[in-house]
Parts: structure tokens; sequence; C-alpha cells
């Protein structure tokens, strides 16, 4: 069973490591995707962001310009780090447990910072049913049980550390 990740930017034909990362560990379980929220703007990036509360665009608010860069450094990094076991894949690296842990901390866990940024800029109606943010917390917060409690993929980090050093940059 193939698994191929869209991806806009990629550059050729996508790596097999991305399946074989996939397969290694189970099937792939099913993903729901949401709708874009859009506001009457039509920018599904920043719906709420021409709101002018109390004066000033949301857009123009230091703190939401700090939760849009920090999402989007979080994103980055766990996608580096899915390159990475990706391309110790296909290499053929045998022992591809710690990179695997850390992709399966990072990245529901990172999924689950956005969200929670979105839900706190809609406020109220974050929460609600109108908008998709409310369902994606639900559906991501299973994900994170599905995919192994985060405490087991440290404990798997800190101990391959504790026994092997850390790794050689690879």
């Amino acid at each position: 069973m193939a698994y191929t990740a869209p991806c806009k930017r990629s550059k050729g034909e996508t790596s097999a490591g991305a399946a074989t990362t996939t397969e290694r560990a189970r099937p792939p379980a099913p993903r729901p995707r949401a709708p874009a929220p859009r506001s009457g703007s039509g920018d599904p990036r920043a719906p709420d962001a021409a709101r002018v509360p109390f004066g000033s665009k949301l857009a123009d608010r230091q703190t939401v310009q700090f939760w849009i860069a920090d999402s989007y450094q979080e994103m980055e990094a766990v996608r580096l780090a899915v390159y990475r076991l990706a391309s110790r894949v296909d290499r053929g690296d045998s022992d591809i447990r710690l990179d695997g842990s850390m992709v399966k901390v990072q990245g529901p866990e990172m999924v689950g910072r956005v969200i929670d940024r979105a839900i706190q800029l809609f406020g109220g109606m974050g929460v609600s049913k109108e908008l998709p943010l409310e369902y994606m917390s639900r559906v991501t917060r299973a994900y994170r049980i599905v995919e192994g409690p985060s405490e087991i993929h440290r404990w798997t980090i800190g101990r391959d550390l504790l026994r092997n050093g850390l790794p050689e940059a690879r």
C-alpha cells in the first residue's frame, strides 16, 4: 500500500521514504479533511484578520503576528524532520526509531498548538460548530492517541540518547 503525501513544492517524484515510514508503523489512518475556513474577504489564510475589534485589525496586533510566526516555524520544523526521516529510509538506514519517535511527538503536538492558536483568534466562534476548528481540534486530539502517547515516544528518545549518546550529523 503506497501512501503519497501531496506537496505543492515537490521538485520531482515523491520518494519511497514517506510510504515506507508509514507502512512500517501501520497502515495510514483515515484523515478527514475539513474545509478551509473562509471569511467575507475569501482569504483562507487569515479569515478573521480583517475584523476590527477595539479600533485596529487583528492582523496588526503583535500577539497575532507572533502566533502566525510561531505556527509557521513549527510547521517548517516538523516538515524538515519528516523529510530527514524519509531520506534516512530512502538510504536504507536500519534504525530510524529515534527520528520516527521525534516526528510522532512533534507532528501531532504542533498541529494541536496551531489549531489552538486559531481557536484563540476566533474567540467563542472558534469552538462553535460554524467553523471547522472545533472538529479539527477533536480529530487532532484523537489522532495523538492513535499515534501512541507522546510520553512513550519521549521515553524511547530519552532511552536511546542515554544508551547511544547524541547521534552524529546525518
